[in-house]
């Protein structure tokens, strides 16, 4: 299971809250998936 930095978490939550359209949603749930997954 890969961990996730705290402060990855509140920045991701940050661009969550500002942009609650589900279509940029999901661009950042994309978008985070592949960072986390290019660093392990």
């Amino acid at each position: 299971m890969v961990t996730i930095p705290l402060q990855a978490i509140v920045m991701l939550w940050g661009l969550i809250t500002l942009y609650k359209d589900n279509f940029m949603l999901q661009t950042i749930l994309i978008f985070a998936a592949s960072l986390i997954s290019f660093n392990s």
